[in-house]
């Protein structure tokens, strides 16, 4: 009855094994997906502040343009277009 009950134990034992040499790298790799998961989270984050800064400096940059050409309307700067 010992031998059957240390094979039993060993199979247990056997099988405990295996299941986690499954599960072990199975959580790493959920880790591993949620680690990347975050940065693009991060990276989707940080474009969209990046386009709202590009859109506020095109704004400017239109502003700066519009009161260039009123300037030269008002030094009567009228420019060649050929």
């Amino acid at each position: 009855m010992k031998d059957v009950d240390r094979e039993i134990n060993n199979t247990r034992n056997w099988g405990l094994t295996i299941i986690a040499a499954f599960l072990l790298p199975t959580i790493g790799i959920f880790i591993w997906v949620g680690g990347i998961e975050n940065r693009v989270a991060n990276t989707e984050q940080d474009v969209q502040e990046i386009k709202t800064e590009l859109n506020a400096l095109k704004t400017d940059i239109r502003s700066i343009l519009v009161g260039i050409e009123q300037i030269k309307g008002r030094l009567g700067i009228i420019e060649d277009n050929e």
